[in-house]
């Protein structure tokens, strides 16, 4: 029979305490529960990258089984380290912080964790979403970079309910991200399409009604036809497109036809932007549009389903296999 070790004391010790975690048995850890958030915070300071990685998991596993006899000012101390591990130096490492924030933030009877966070935390994630680095690091490492993205999204989902923060106050947040700098300049592009994207999560995340206000927000800016707010009409295209994509806007009367406008900006970028809203927009009704009675109609949809397929075929090829039968 082999035994399989670990590789020194401190592995096992994070490895025994995530299994302690998981446990359905319910091990009470109070008299100790302290001393090894503690401990668990020196080792996040090591140079060990897989180390820290498992590290942040165990810390995770504790704060879901224990989190409610962890003490506040613990709370804060954790929150304090994970400020300096969001950078775009390491973004799996920043995906395991951000996650570890969306479990802190899960219990929304407590103040503490949404404050903190929201202090120290939000200025650190709003920076990095328009990091310069992020674009080149996606296209070369694109599962981490979506893993990484879906985190990002997931905290600001979870900011919105969490205690002491406003829907508007973030949303204010993304959107003044965007704005250009005397420091950075302008905005990377892919740094758009990311808080187009967190923002469309805030919105969904915040209800209907915040969801409203901000597309009617988002239709009166492209309402503007002054040439000096293309900026802020490029970012709202885009948001309306993550919108879109992400919840049916039929019921928003004349939004097709004000994006759809659009397309006669004199800026490529507007029109560019402006068929990326539509595309999104409207890629919910591909399905209807398959049984038209007209055949143009029918084989544009089947194009557009089948190449969509191709990027996503674990999400799309179900829900086209009923149709192949019918």
């Amino acid at each position: 029979m082999l035994i399989f070790l670990p590789s020194s004391p401190i592995e096992g010790l994070h490895d025994a305490f995530a299994v302690i975690a998981a446990s359905p048995l319910k091990i009470d850890l109070s008299c100790v529960l302290e001393h090894v958030i503690a401990e668990l915070t020196a080792f996040l300071r090591k140079t060990n990258r897989p180390l820290r990685r498992a590290t942040l998991g165990t810390r995770n596993s504790l704060i879901v089984a224990y989190g409610d006899k962890i003490g506040s000012s613990a709370y804060e101390v954790i929150i304090v380290q994970l400020a300096t591990l969001i950078s775009d130096s390491d973004l799996h490492m920043t995906a395991l912080a951000l996650e570890l924030c969306c479990t802190l933030m899960a219990d929304r009877s407590s103040p503490v964790g949404g404050l903190a966070v929201r202090n120290k935390l939000l200025p650190q994630a709003l920076t990095l979403i328009k990091s310069s680095l992020l674009p080149g690091q996606a296209l070369l490492k694109l599962c981490l970079r979506t893993f990484f993205v879906g985190s990002l999204q997931n905290f600001f989902a979870s900011l919105v309910y969490s205690a002491n923060t406003s829907f508007d106050t973030l949303l204010d947040s993304l959107l003044s991200s965007a704005k250009p700098s005397p420091q950075s300049g302008g905005v990377a592009k892919q740094a758009l399409y990311s808080i187009a994207q967190c923002v469309a999560v805030l919105c969904l995340a915040a209800g209907d009604q915040q969801c409203s206000s901000t597309l009617n927000m988002l239709t009166e800016i492209l309402k503007d036809d002054s040439s000096t707010n293309s900026a802020k009409q490029h970012l709202a295209l885009l948001c309306l497109g993550e919108i879109g994509r992400r919840k049916d806007l039929s019921s928003h009367d004349h939004i097709e036809n004000i994006v759809i406008e659009s397309f006669q900006s004199p800026f490529e970028d507007i029109k560019s932007a402006a068929s990326y809203a539509v595309g999104n927009i409207a890629v919910g009704n591909l399905l209807n549009h398959c049984e038209s009675e007209e055949e143009g109609v029918r084989n544009v949809a089947a194009e557009c389903l089948g190449k969509i397929a191709l990027i996503e075929p674990a999400k799309l090829v179900p829900a086209l296999k009923p149709i192949g039968y019918t």
